[in-house]
C-alpha cells in the first residue's frame, strides 16, 4: 500500500505557515495533552507525530495549535514512557478518522 502513496517533500515550517494562512490547525502529540477520545477533529488537520524517545522538535513547536495525546491507563497511573511511533499514529488517525465519520457509520 505504501507504494501507492504520493510522497511530497516540503520544509515543515513552510507547510505550516501555509496551513496558518488557510487557518489549518497543526496538532502535535504529547504525552500531556487533550485526550485524543475526548476530541472532535475538524475535517482538515495537519497531525505531527515527534521522535518516540525526544518528542516534538523545539524548532517546531511554535507552529502548533492544540497539543493532543493518548491518555494512560488507568487514568493517572504512568504505565509506559511512550508508545511505538507505528502504534500512536494508529491509534490517533484511527480515532481522528472515526470522530469525522460518526454519521456514516450509523447508516
Amino acid at each position: 500500500s505504501t507504494l501507492r502513496v504520493n510522497v511530497f517533500y516540503t520544509p515543515l515550517p513552510e507547510l505550516f505557515s501555509d496551513a496558518r494562512n488557510l487557518k489549518i490547525p497543526v496538532y502535535g502529540t504529547f504525552t500531556e495533552g487533550t485526550a485524543i477520545y475526548n476530541h472532535s477533529c475538524p475535517e482538515e488537520m495537519i497531525i505531527l507525530f515527534g521522535n518516540e524517545s525526544s518528542g516534538i522538535d523545539e524548532m517546531l513547536l511554535p507552529w502548533i495549535t492544540e497539543k493532543i495525546a493518548i491518555p494512560e491507563f488507568p487514568p493517572g497511573k504512568k504505565s509506559v514512557e511512550s508508545l511505538n511511533i507505528a502504534s500512536a499514529v494508529a491509534v490517533i488517525v484511527s480515532e481522528a478518522r472515526r470522530t469525522k465519520q460518526v454519521d456514516d457509520y450509523s447508516k
